[in-house]
């Protein structure tokens, strides 16, 4: 009896000792599990990615607000720096099983982190893609149009033009402007617009679907988006066209029917 009693003392003074002891084994499992790594790689991609986004969001700023050769440079630089982190999470995101995960927070990232967009492409279209997209925002921000009276004075989007289709109540002069400034910009990026579609187009395929357009509504996370979509236009139009319509109404009545007829879409300069 002496020994059952001294063998129940022993099981019950190591028994904390034997659970505490077990407890890092354990742990250790956990560390190894495809749900821990899950989470883990989901918290520090989405790090290194905030730091990363602070950076390229700076250059392109500078950029924007300053264009210059050696700004542009910094900003392309800094988003493809982006662009390559991005791509490098995407592809490990696709190694993970989602069906092996329970966390529907994790899953839900890491699904979304699997859509690489553009960088998905090849590293030099890549480049070629970021140049292009800099190089068309650069065309638009520092096109300049002749000055309506003496087309004598260059005139430029900010703050000259935006201020004139502002203020401006002249039909002829609002038309002139509207018209010089696609000539300046919009025919200079045509070409590079083609371009621009075919790479996002190429980035898509790559990244399993079929177009730029189903791509980009993928972040939405809905199979019936643009059903969705439709469905809301339907919606508001009956008010969009009373909208309209009350609206081209004025401007009919200030301009008089040779510039705005009272049906049928209104010029888009006015």
């Amino acid at each position: 009896r002496s020994s059952k009693m001294q063998s129940w003392w022993l099981a019950a003074g190591l028994g904390p000792l034997l659970v505490l002891a077990q407890a890092p084994v354990q742990t250790a499992l956990d560390y190894n599990s495809v749900e821990y790594k899950a989470k883990k790689f989901v918290d520090d991609a989405e790090e290194a990615m905030r730091l990363e986004a602070i950076s390229s969001t700076f250059a392109s700023w500078r950029y924007e607000s300053n264009i210059t050769d050696e700004t542009q440079k910094v900003s392309e630089a800094a988003t493809t720096k982006f662009e390559l982190l991005n791509k490098k999470f995407g592809k490990e995101a696709q190694s993970f099983d989602l069906n092996q995960i329970k966390d529907k927070e994790v899953v839900r990232k890491l699904r979304l982190m699997k859509n690489i967009g553009t960088a998905a492409l090849p590293t030099d279209k890549l480049k070629n893609f970021i140049s292009l997209t800099a190089e068309m925002g650069k065309k638009y921000s520092t096109a300049k149009v002749m000055d309506f009276e003496t087309k004598q004075k260059k005139l430029s989007l900010e703050p000259e033009l935006s201020e004139i289709l502002a203020k401006s109540r002249n039909a002829e002069e609002l038309k002139y402007y509207w018209e010089q400034w696609r000539e300046s910009s919009g025919k200079q990026i045509k070409s590079m617009y083609h371009t621009y579609v075919d790479l996002y187009n190429e980035a898509a395929k790559i990244n399993g679907f079929k177009d730029a357009s189903i791509m980009k509504v993928d972040p939405y996370e809905s199979d019936t988006f643009q059903e969705e979509m439709e469905e809301t236009w339907l919606g508001l139009k009956p008010l969009y066209e009373q909208l309209h319509a009350y609206v081209r109404n004025k401007l009919h009545t200030s301009y008089g029917k040779e510039i705005v007829k009272n049906s049928g879409p209104i010029p888009a300069h006015l």
